[in-house]
């Protein structure tokens, strides 16, 4: 299979939340000798492995086995930027596969996850290329900044990366879903019933239909319940 074809399988499964698909995917690309290909070729491949991993990682029930495939997400995307330093994708799966870790260790440890995190999304959004993958990390960025600690939730700087991101994602459901959440954090409840109702109004993304459904049923249940 030639590995555009990989990344249509990936895209179609991760939109269609197809645990077995990806799962069986996973397994084909680790069986490719890497050896045979060269340093970016390699690269593109291992990150995509690492994104595989990173997906099953979110579908399986949380507990070591969820952990142990965000390790091996980690893993594979640092493997991935050392075939091809400027591979944004490598970057972005190893900045998320870390946000997600935090929640598997001690304090100490979630701090050293948080500053890895800092410094992967910025290389992720310096290096793709890809619309969605820019807009993807310029989003989690915003995200980060909603939270404590550093930099102690900026709502500011939070919604200044959500326009940011609006210039790739604005046909992504997901953008408008926390951006509406932002608005609830700064009691703006006019913009937030705007964006709420915005997602669900939007056709889905084709590279997230199943998180799209999601973003709809909840940007429902939050209109009538807080902004009634």
């Amino acid at each position: 299979m030639e590995l555009e074809a990989y990344f249509r399988v990936f895209y179609e499964a991760r939109s269609e939340r197809d645990l077995k698909t990806i799962q069986s995917l996973l397994h084909e690309l680790e069986a490719i000798n890497l050896d045979s290909v060269n340093g970016k070729l390699a690269g593109e491949i291992l990150s995509l492995l690492s994104e595989c991993y990173l997906e099953v990682a979110q579908l399986l029930p949380k507990g070591r086995e969820s952990e142990a495939y965000l390790k091996k997400s980690l893993q594979f995307a640092e493997d991935a930027v050392k075939e091809d330093p400027l591979n944004g994708r490598a970057y972005y799966a190893m900045a998320m596969a870390s946000a997600i870790l935090i929640d598997f260790v001690n304090v100490f440890q979630k701090l050293a996850l948080l500053n890895d995190f800092d410094q992967y999304i910025e290389k992720a959004i310096l290096y793709n290329d890809d619309p969605v993958y820019k807009g993807l990390s310029i989003m989690a960025k915003a995200i980060r900044y909603m939270s404590a600690p550093w930099p102690f939730g900026d709502l500011k700087k939070a919604d200044e990366n959500f326009r940011q991101a609006e210039k790739y994602l604005e046909s992504y459901s997901g953008l408008y879903f926390h951006w509406a959440q932002l608005h609830l954090k700064l009691g703006n409840q006019e913009l937030a019933r705007q964006l709420f109702e915005r997602v669900t109004k939007m056709d889905p993304h084709p590279m997230f239909k199943k998180q799209h459904e999601e973003h709809v049923q909840a940007s429902r249940d939050l209109l009538n319940l807080k902004l009634k």
